[in-house]
């Protein structure tokens, strides 16, 4: 088996070139060639950071003997390819790893599909190719990260077009969320104008009831959680939906016995008033918002060993 670091080391290396590719594409306006280049990068960089936790993580599961060739097994067929995952199955593990990737999920795989050909972005909105190219970004600054690399070091002299692009985008979700705060007051004025407080909070539980559906249509994902919190147009109290990030914590009492746990970190991604309205549908939505981008979870007991399921 080859050794992980060096299998890392020549994953970065092909998405270095892949996004010099990108920044000379995207800066000519070639729409479908900065696709092909930017989804190449993207997928080798997530590629990049399975193959830190192992070079398993990379493997195509249906390929039994690229799994054995990969773990160094004595069985495994000689001077045979070893078979990789694809593009968009490296991004939805890399996203187990990197939650915050979560919120730009939509933008990846669009990226990828562009890549593939069932999207066009020479055809499509200005909006979307604007979304792709925001997920991109974004997804060479978390992955470059967790690989002990600058968004710089990816994108090399691009890095500067990319910023350009990244603060217009930015102001364009500054002023999109700004109109939808706005019409979010007016349309809590327009509701609930002419109650008490007691009487809006008698209402509480249906709103709540409504809001808890639409946040599971929202996740389409297991491990999500929720937190309260003030809405920035209405000020009551709103549901934010959050990905988590744990970090695993070990400390001995007096008597030296340890103990486990996942300190737990929510990254908002979706927000709801249950009264107003107001809908935010990514972290940039949310920050523009002025919610946090990280807030505090209830810790989470440790477990070392994995409940196996046997079919």
């Amino acid at each position: 088996m080859s050794d992980p670091k060096t299998i890392v080391s020549q994953l970065v290396k092909g998405a270095k070139s892949f996004a010099a590719d990108a920044g000379r594409e995207l800066a000519a306006d070639h729409k479908h060639k900065f696709a092909v280049a930017a989804a190449t990068a993207g997928e080798l960089l997530a590629k990049a950071v399975l193959c830190q936790v192992h070079p398993a993580a990379i493997v195509d599961p249906r390929q039994f003997n690229s799994l054995l060739r990969i773990l160094g097994h004595k069985s495994a067929k000689a001077n045979t390819p070893t078979k990789t995952i694809g593009g968009r199955e490296a991004l939805e593990r890399a996203i187990t790893l990197i939650p915050k990737l979560k919120s730009h999920e939509k933008g990846l795989h669009e990226l990828i599909e562009a890549r593939n050909g069932t999207v066009h972005l020479g055809e499509e909105s200005g909006v979307l190719f604007a979304r792709v190219v925001g997920s991109f970004d974004h997804l060479v600054s978390e992955t470059a990260a967790g690989l002990g690399l600058t968004r710089e070091d990816v994108l090399g002299k691009y890095a500067q077009l990319f910023d350009e692009l990244r603060d217009k985008a930015k102001t364009e979700v500054e002023q999109r969320v700004s109109k939808r705060v706005f019409a979010a007051k007016t349309r809590f004025t327009e509701r609930f104008g002419d109650l008490e407080s007691g009487a809006l909070d008698s209402l509480a539980p249906v709103l709540e009831s409504e809001t808890n559906e639409m946040l599971e249509a929202w996740s389409g994902y297991e491990d999500v959680g929720t937190t309260s919190f003030e809405c920035p147009a209405c000020t009551r109290w709103g549901v934010a939906g959050c990905f988590k990030e744990r970090e695993a914590k070990f400390e001995k009492d007096e008597d030296g016995m340890g103990y486990a746990w996942h300190e737990v970190t929510l990254l908002p991604a979706y927000f709801l008033c249950r009264y107003c309205g107001l809908q935010l549908e990514d972290q940039d939505e949310i920050q523009a918002a002025g919610i946090p981008d990280k807030l505090d979870g209830e810790d989470e007991s440790y477990i070392d060993e994995p409940d196996w399921d046997y079919g």
